[in-house]
């Protein structure tokens, strides 16, 4: 039932067995898929310490995630 997700790279074979769990042996009678996309930054521990002592921390994350948005043209804002 779901090789044709699979095969459009919507979801992976490794997905599969908890979607049969939840959709097929729950006998729900629709299927919602919801694709997403991760973004993630990690900062070297003494950096993260650095810039959080002099209180910039959160000026540095919203910095970095306005990096990430704007390559959809999109803002915090």
């Amino acid at each position: 039932m779901f090789e044709t997700l699979r095969q459009a790279n919507l979801i992976v074979e490794t997905d599969i067995p908890e979607l049969n769990r939840h959709y097929l042996e729950a006998e729900k009678g629709s299927l919602n898929l919801c694709p997403g996309l991760k973004v993630s930054y990690s900062w070297p521990r003494a950096q993260a310490v650095e810039l959080d002592a002099r209180g910039q921390f959160e000026a540095d994350a919203k910095s970095r995630v306005s990096e990430a948005l704007a390559v959809w043209g999109q803002s915090l804002a």
